[in-house]
Order: structure tokens, then C-alpha cells, then sequence
């Protein structure tokens, strides 16, 4: 698959145990849904960020709902969300 910026991530899970059809699926996987953030050149990490995440740090300067991978150890489905505000996987 190919990925860029602000393309979307359903992190640590498989496949076969989701059902593409369910309405709820958006609510069920939202604490697995992230964002592409950055991704480095340098040592070809990829950053991301838990989709509602609305700030960069909280009031200790902890930075909120990121997760950093590298390629090889990248593990989800990439998915688009339609007009409607249904999570759909990515065929690309």
C-alpha cells in the first residue's frame, strides 16, 4: 500500500475481524483510527496521530495521542472515511 499525509490508519488490527458493513464501525475502531502525520526521510519512521487528537501537547507538554512505526512493523488497514461518515477500506 502506499501512504502520505493526512491519509487515515486503522492501527493493530485484523482484517478479518471487522464487518465492512456494519454502521458503527466508525464508533467501535475510533480509539484505533490515526492520521498520517509526518514521516521521515532519515530513518523512514512514520508518525501518527489519533484522530481526535485536537491539540499537539497537553498542559504537561506530553505530546497527545501519537504513535510512532517503522515500515516493516506497521500493522493496519488503510481506510477512507465517505461523505457520510463511514469508514471504508482504502483500495489503492
Amino acid at each position: 500500500m502506499s501512504l502520505s499525509i493526512n491519509e487515515m490508519m486503522l492501527m493493530d488490527v485484523e482484517e478479518e475481524e471487522i464487518d465492512w458493513n456494519d454502521p458503527y464501525l466508525a464508533q467501535d475502531y475510533s480509539d484505533r483510527l490515526y492520521r498520517v502525520q509526518k514521516m521521515t526521510r532519515t530513518n523512514n519512521q512514520i508518525f501518527f496521530r489519533l484522530h481526535t487528537a485536537a491539540r499537539l501537547k497537553d498542559e504537561n507538554n506530553k505530546d497527545i495521542g501519537v504513535m510512532s512505526k517503522y515500515p516493516s512493523t506497521l500493522n493496519g488497514i488503510k481506510v477512507r472515511i465517505d461523505p457520510m461518515g463511514r469508514l471504508r477500506k482504502a483500495y489503492d
